[in-house]
């Protein structure tokens, strides 16, 4: 929306979401994103996709994101 509009908000609101992303999703002891957040409590594991496969990875997403936002 950012680049379609050039206005602000929409570049704050990614900024706020990448934040909330990180927050959710970061694994603090080996790096990488989760597929799922720690409020599953309901999960026998959180998995973190190293690599792509039929679908972007959950870290391929996360990166890419970070790096547009950047």
């Amino acid at each position: 929306m950012f680049e379609a509009s050039q206005d602000a908000i929409w570049l704050q609101e990614a900024d706020r979401l990448a934040k909330r992303m990180i927050v959710l999703f970061w694994d603090k002891a080996q790096s990488g994103f989760f597929t799922a957040s720690e409020r599953h409590d309901s999960l026998i594991a959180r998995l973190k996709d190293s690599y792509d496969g039929a679908t972007p990875s959950g870290n391929a997403v996360a990166v890419g994101v970070l790096q547009r936002l950047a």
